[in-house]
């Protein structure tokens, strides 16, 4: 009998440049650190969480985050959560 074991990824619908984060068609995974921080704040019903200094904002109730880095701050991206069976 195998056993299946599932995990949570979350991803992003943008990518990343040298000048920013930007929304795009395409959906990315988080970095590990900022997915974990999204699943505990999801599981711990959390309305929202940021990572990085407060650089990365996750809106839980929206599934959307804004990034704020120096002077540039991104347009709303959507965010997803991502349940993956091994």
């Amino acid at each position: 009998m195998s056993l299946t074991r599932n995990f949570v990824i979350w991803q992003f619908q943008g990518q990343n440049t040298k000048d920013g984060v930007y929304k795009s068609n395409n959906w990315n995974n988080l970095l590990m650190h900022q997915s974990k921080a999204c699943e505990y704040a999801y599981t711990g019903l959390l309305d929202c969480i940021t990572t990085d200094n407060g650089a990365y904002y996750y809106d839980i109730l929206s599934m959307t985050m804004i990034v704020r880095i120096d002077s540039f701050i991104s347009d709303n991206i959507p965010i997803r959560r991502i349940i993956k069976n091994t």
